[in-house]
């Protein structure tokens, strides 16, 4: 009859805690939520209080004129002027041009002795360049800019776009832009894709960024390290 007794005050005293502890429970959460709401309503207002205070330092700038919004702070996008087709002049369907274009620079060195040649014959040309060199040379990319040649866009680091998406290709030609943008202050709106690979889906993004792509009509294999003799023999053969 005892032990009967105490195992019925144990499950008692059992059930006294279990509900205890669910009272505690349902008057601790709320208040601990309450705590946190208070907290957050607090940091609201005091936020508010700032803003409330940025305005009104701003509106009183404004109203006495000296408000200024820096380019260095507030840099603003450079607009890219629209291509437009050349045309060619009724007399002159017949004049024999060659247009010299000039790929994967600038570098330091090489592109200066391609200047310095330009120069002595009052020859102005088309410079491809690639985002990173020109980054890395902008005294030598300034120099094809300041001397008045044409600067087109050659992608960001030369890699092959064959096989990139959409998104890769505007990545690669967008970031170009803005390199040789902040090293000549030009801005380019010719586009000559790497190794000449032009599909459907580049042009409709060179379209949709505003470039014309550019190629080339005569390959002097340069790059296959061939000698001035014979640059010089196969662009002389093959220019019409």
């Amino acid at each position: 009859m005892a032990a009967t007794n105490i195992q019925r005050r144990k499950r008692v005293n059992r059930l006294k805690k279990i509900i205890i502890g669910f009272i505690l429970t349902a008057i601790l959460i709320p208040s601990a939520i309450s705590l946190v709401l208070m907290w957050q309503v607090h940091t609201l207002k005091g936020r508010l209080r700032e803003a409330e205070t940025t305005c009104d330092t701003l509106l009183e700038t404004l109203a006495d004129g000296s408000f200024h919004i820096s380019e260095k702070e507030f840099p603003i996008e450079p607009q890219k002027e629209e291509v437009v087709p050349e045309t060619v002049a009724a007399d002159e369907e017949n004049t024999r041009k060659v247009y010299l274009t000039f790929d994967d620079g600038p570098l330091t060195g090489k592109t200066d002795a391609i200047l310095d040649v330009l120069a002595r014959y009052g020859v102005r040309a088309t410079f491809f360049m690639v985002g990173s060199p020109a980054e890395c040379c902008p005294e030598t990319a300034r120099r094809v800019a300041e001397a008045g040649h044409e600067i087109g866009n050659h992608t960001a680091s030369h890699k092959t776009l064959r096989g990139l998406t959409e998104k890769q290709t505007i990545a690669e030609i967008t970031k170009a832009e803005k390199q040789i943008y902040r090293a000549t202050g030009y801005m380019p709106s010719l586009f000559r894709p790497p190794e000449g690979v032009c599909t459907e889906m580049l042009s409709n993004v060179a379209a949709r960024t505003g470039y014309g792509i550019v190629l080339w009509s005569v390959d002097t294999f340069d790059w296959r390290g061939r000698s001035a003799a014979q640059i010089e023999e196969t662009v002389l053969s093959t220019v019409k």
